[in-house]
C-alpha cells in the first residue's frame, strides 16, 4: 500500500519496499521515488528523450515535504511558461555537470532565466542558430550595408562605430530612465539586438522626447536617432553604443 495519496499518479512498490510515483505531464514525466525505510526521497523530471533532471534539492528526508515537492514539480511542469520577451545583454554559458551546459540570460522585463541543456540539446541549438545566421541574419546584414544610415540627433562628433558590449543592467537602466524619468509607457518600448537597440514609438511619445532633446541626450548617455517608419509613425531609436566606447575616425 502506498504511503501517499497518489491520486493522478501511477504508484508502484518494489521488492525492496521503495515506492515509485510517476505522472506524465505533456511531453515530460515526473518521477518521485520514496524509500520509507531510510526515510529518503528524490524527484526528477524526465524530458522527451528520457533524460532525468533533478528538481530542487537532491534528496528529501521529510515525507510531507517530499510529497508537497512532488506535486509542485508536476504542477510546474504542467503550467505554461510565461517566458516571452527579447533577450538583452550577454548570454553567459558555463559547463554544467556531466554532459550539460548552463545558460544564463536576462529578458527585457528584468527576469533572469537559467537553462540547462544536455549535449544533444546543445547541438540542436547550435545547429538551428546556424541556420538562422545563414538564411536570416546574413541577408539582414547585407541589406543594412546597402542602406544609407542618416543620423539625426545630437552631434557626438565623427566616430566609427564599434561592436557594442552591452550588459543587461545597462539596457534595463535605459528602460528605467525612459519609463520613470520621461514617463514613457513600457508598451511603447521595444528592445532588440541583444539590448543594443531600443526603439520608442508613437507620435506623442517621440514628440515629448524631442522637446527635451538635450536632457534626453544627457540622461541616456548613448547614441540615438529619430526617423519615421514606412507606415508614417515616428520612431526614436536608441542605438546603445556608450559614448566612451566610440572610436574616433581618423
Amino acid at each position: 500500500m502506498s504511503t501517499f495519496d497518489a491520486a493522478g499518479w501511477t504508484a508502484a512498490t518494489g521488492g525492496d519496499g521503495k515506492e515509485t510515483y510517476t505522472k506524465k505531464v505533456g511531453l515530460a514525466r515526473v518521477v518521485a521515488e520514496w524509500d520509507p525505510i531510510a526515510s529518503l526521497g528524490s524527484i526528477t523530471v524526465e524530458d522527451i528523450r528520457g533524460t532525468g533532471h533533478v528538481t530542487g534539492i537532491d534528496a528529501f528526508r521529510d515525507a510531507p515535504a517530499f510529497w508537497i515537492a512532488a506535486n509542485l514539480a508536476a504542477d510546474t511542469a504542467a503550467a505554461p511558461l510565461p517566458v516571452v520577451g527579447h533577450v538583452i545583454g550577454a548570454i553567459k554559458a558555463d559547463p554544467g555537470d556531466s554532459l550539460e551546459a548552463d545558460l544564463d540570460l536576462t529578458i527585457d522585463d528584468g527576469r533572469e532565466i537559467s537553462l540547462t541543456l544536455i549535449d544533444l540539446q546543445a547541438h540542436d541549438l547550435i545547429s538551428e542558430l546556424s541556420k538562422i545566421e545563414n538564411y536570416v541574419w546574413e541577408e539582414e546584414l547585407d541589406e543594412e550595408e546597402d542602406e544609407d544610415d542618416p543620423y539625426e540627433g545630437p552631434d557626438h562628433g565623427d566616430y566609427t562605430e564599434v561592436l557594442p558590449q552591452v550588459t543587461a543592467a545597462e539596457t534595463l537602466a535605459i528602460v528605467d530612465v525612459l519609463t520613470n524619468r520621461f514617463g514613457i509607457d513600457r508598451r511603447a518600448i521595444a528592445v532588440s539586438g541583444g539590448g543594443a537597440w531600443i526603439a520608442v514609438s508613437g507620435d506623442d511619445v517621440v514628440t515629448g522626447i524631442l522637446r527635451r532633446e538635450q536632457e534626453f541626450d544627457t540622461a541616456i548617455g548613448a547614441k540615438w536617432r529619430h526617423a519615421t517608419r514606412d507606415i508614417g509613425e515616428p520612431c526614436l531609436t536608441i542605438q546603445y553604443y556608450p559614448k566612451g566606447q566610440y572610436q574616433r575616425s581618423r
